[in-house]
């Protein structure tokens, strides 16, 4: 009866109800879908562009790794964009995509700026072991230009062979500015070990040549002695 249809048509207006709140809430995760999807592509393409104007910014210092990591995120995000532009974008594809690419990204400007401190780390490393190498081989420079009649006869070969080990230190600095990543690395370290060599030899040398002189000095008093005690018995006599 009457009471009947009423039920019916209840039931269907529920049902009906229901359907509605299930499609505005679908539609509500569609936008949320929608709006992460998008935030996550924004975030992960500024990310991507950090990533490459550091790395060329720091070229020189900056190995293969990084590089590779940010075009395997450029790849991705190159996916990501194509998906949004489909009819019906899988936006769940497209957030897997991004947070992908934005976690390649973040990874490469991390390695890049650990080498890029790697770098800058030896090359002060160099100019510390310059400076070194430069007041020690000053040091003798000065000592023999004030007593060099009073040196061993190899003392100016022997400071040439100096000069020539701290040239060469040099050119390995000069060359490290010229290269790049490994070779740079690799031309860092070769002018560190020749520095450190010149300083290690001129300590040396010095103290030979400090040596002879005292030697040689020791002497002149001895002798000034012993012509002063021949002059005071002939005096005498």
């Amino acid at each position: 009866g009457a009471k009947g249809d009423l039920d019916a048509a209840e039931e269907r207006l529920s049902f009906a109800r229901t359907l509605i709140d299930t499609i505005l809430q679908r539609l509500k995760d569609l936008q949320a879908a929608r709006d992460a999807a998008r935030a996550e592509l924004a975030a992960a393409q500024a990310d991507f562009d950090a990533g490459w104007q550091y790395v060329h910014s720091n070229d020189p210092d900056v190995g293969k790794n990084p590089e590779q990591a940010l075009a395997q995120a450029g790849a991705l995000l190159k996916e990501a964009n194509a998906e949004l532009q489909q009819a019906r974008p899988n936006w769940l594809a497209i957030v897997k995509q991004a947070l992908e690419a934005n976690r390649l990204a973040d990874q490469a400007i991390a390695n890049a700026r650990g080498e890029v401190a790697a770098m800058n780390a030896l090359r002060e490393q160099a100019q510390r072991a310059q400076q070194l190498a430069a007041g020690e081989v000053q040091k003798i420079n000065q000592f023999v230009g004030l007593h060099e009649n009073d040196l061993p006869g190899d003392t100016p070969e022997r400071l040439a062979a100096l000069q020539a080990e701290l040239q060469a230190a040099y050119a390995a600095l000069q060359a490290a500015e010229r290269s790049e990543e490994t070779a740079r690395a690799n031309n860092l370290r070769n002018a560190v070990q020749g520095y450190t060599d010149v300083a290690q030899h001129a300590e040396q040398l010095y103290s030979a040549l400090y040596e002879a002189f005292q030697q040689l000095d020791q002497l002149r008093h001895e002798l000034a002695r012993e012509v002063e005690a021949a002059e005071r018995a002939l005096a005498q006599a």
